[in-house]
């Protein structure tokens, strides 16, 4: 996973510190939008409160009509006054359309307005209601077969002292007089006010809207939802007109109610969001322009002082923030240190190349005239086998002068301590050549490609060809015999393999003693880390095969 880059983690840290401040913020606006939708019920239930309470109104005069006329000995007695008595009460009351007394069977004994033959109540359902409760009723709006238009009938039955059913009287309410109350109560655009019955059928409207059945039961006091035929979305809250016989309705345009509430959602949402956002751009920016672009700059700075360029560039950062001016004065003051150091380390280095040189030099010096004691001492032995032992030495000792000559020759690589191997065989193998005149028949051939190696390397490469090479001198080819020697060096991976082989006598490995030179081999190539590995036969030869790490030779003892 790719790290976080500065800005995106400030970012992350600012959303991180703004986060519980939306959250507060949304859960804040969804509290406002239910106390929204309390309000709005609460609104709704009063106004139809406010609305069923207008609507009451020709219903309590009804009833208080009603309840008046049958203390009227004159209605239930039968007098001729009877509709005299219900004309005046009718000429009180603008809703009442007329009042009949009916006689116990229902059959119309007196009525404001004529009476068809055959007109009997008992079968009507609110006659059976008044005479089954005892008390006053309402009727769903029916058509008046005497008043011939749309009414409500009011009615209250007459009852003796013992029980016995003496007649009701009822009255006839105006639907066409509550529909113009509806609609002085009410705007059609903006709101409605309707009545339904307790099967929620709308049998009244303040206007032309009508809506599908509603809820009666479940809207009382609270506020719901409904379509009208239209197909528009209207919030309505029902209050009992009377008892559960009607309800006024009271409903206004969903989106008028909504909207608003809907807005103050999304804008309870919307500004914390475009808030954060524009807190988050602002950091975004911020960053950029105060840290970012002057980090860039440190680090275009920190690659060019890297890359050894260390020229001033401290005014570009003059109008950086005062904490990354002084990351770029702090960064200038190293590099000024650093290119002093440079200076003194390069004028040590400088210092250190030139005394290794001459120590490289004053010991070629040194061995060289040891080797020139060597040999005058040799020419002065008159024992060849002490004389065959200093001129062994002196060929030691003229390929170590020969290594400390190649390091001398390096120059200012000097102490680097490297000896570049091709030239260091080319001439050694030069100098065993020369040393070996008294075997003229005897070829020895070179071969190496490895380039430069450490001179802790170098040395006891040298010394072992030295020693294998003159053993072969002497031993392998007896009596001025002819033959070849062959000494090569390679490498391979980690791998180096130095092999000597000769087309000499041989020896039988099984019965030959040691000798000084074959202890001094074995002391090299355990030098080398390496392994040696002889393959000899009589009259066949001898291969001598060391192999040794590259990089784990032991170094000399200084």
């Amino acid at each position: 996973m790719p790290k976080l880059t500065l800005n995106q983690r400030l970012l992350l840290v600012v959303l991180a510190a703004l986060l519980p401040i939306a959250i507060f913020s949304v859960y804040q606006a969804q509290a406002n939008r239910e106390y929204s939708q309390q309000l709005i019920a609460e609104r709704l239930a009063v106004s139809a409160l406010a609305a069923a309470s207008e609507q009451r109104q020709p219903i309590n005069a009804a009833r208080l009509t009603l309840a008046t006329l049958i203390q009227n000995p004159n209605i239930y007695e039968g007098s001729p006054r009877c509709v005299e008595i219900f004309r005046e009460n009718l000429r009180a009351q603008n809703s009442l359309v007329n009042i009949v007394w009916s006689d116990p069977n229902g059959v119309p004994l007196c009525s404001v307005l004529p009476v068809p033959a055959s007109i009997n109540f008992a079968k009507d359902e609110w006659w059976q209601r008044s005479r089954a409760t005892q008390d006053f009723v309402l009727s769903a709006p029916v058509f008046g077969p005497i008043a011939k238009r749309r009414i409500i009938i009011a009615a209250l039955p007459l009852f003796s002292t013992s029980g016995t059913h003496l007649g009701t009287l009822s009255a006839a309410i105006s639907m066409s007089w509550i529909e113009k109350e509806l609609a002085k109560g009410s705007s059609t655009e903006t709101k409605l006010i309707g009545i339904a019955d307790a099967q929620g059928r709308m049998v009244m409207s303040s206007g032309p809207r009508r809506f599908q059945k509603i809820d009666v039961a479940k809207s009382l006091g609270t506020a719901s939802s409904v379509k009208s035929y239209d197909g528009e979305q209207w919030m309505y809250s029902s209050a009992p007109l009377y008892e559960k016989q009607l309800h006024v309705v009271y409903a206004e345009p969903a989106h008028q109610l909504i909207v608003p509430m809907r807005d103050q959602l999304r804008a309870g949402v919307a500004w914390p969001v475009l808030a954060i956002l524009l807190t988050l751009l602002a950091v975004w920016v911020g960053v950029k322009k105060l840290v970012i672009r002057w980090l860039d700059e440190l680090g275009m700075i920190a690659k060019q002082f890297a890359s050894g360029d260390y020229s001033e560039r401290r005014a570009q950062f003059s109008r950086a923030p005062p904490e990354i001016a002084e990351v770029a004065t702090d960064l200038h003051s190293m590099a000024q240190a650093i290119l002093q150091r440079t200076d003194a380390l390069e004028a040590s280095v400088k210092a250190t190349r030139s005394m290794a040189r001459e120590v490289n030099h004053r010991v070629k010096n040194n061995l060289q005239m040891i080797m020139s004691l060597l040999a005058l001492q040799s020419a002065r032995v008159a024992n060849t086998e002490a004389r065959l032992v200093l001129d062994q030495t002196g060929g030691r000792m003229a390929a170590l002068a020969l290594v400390h000559r190649l390091l001398y020759e390096r120059g200012e690589d000097a102490d680097q301590g490297e000896v570049d191997m091709d030239r260091l065989f080319l001439e050694l193998c030069q100098q065993l050549r020369s040393g070996g005149a008294m075997h003229k028949n005897v070829e020895l051939h070179c071969h190496v490609n490895i380039g430069n190696r450490s001179v802790d390397e170098a040395v006891p490469v040298a010394l072992l060809v030295v020693e294998a090479v003159t053993n072969v001198y002497r031993h392998a080819f007896p009596g001025g015999q002819p033959g070849s020697v062959s000494v090569s060096l390679s490498k391979n991976d980690d791998l180096i393999t130095l092999q000597i082989s000769d087309q000499g006598v041989g020896y039988d490995a099984t019965t030959t003693e040691t000798s000084m030179g074959t202890d001094l081999i074995r002391g090299f190539v355990e030098q080398l880390s390496g392994n040696l590995v002889v393959n000899t036969a009589v009259d066949e030869g001898v291969t001598m095969k060391i192999t040794y790490p590259a990089g784990r030779v032991m170094k000399m003892a200084r």
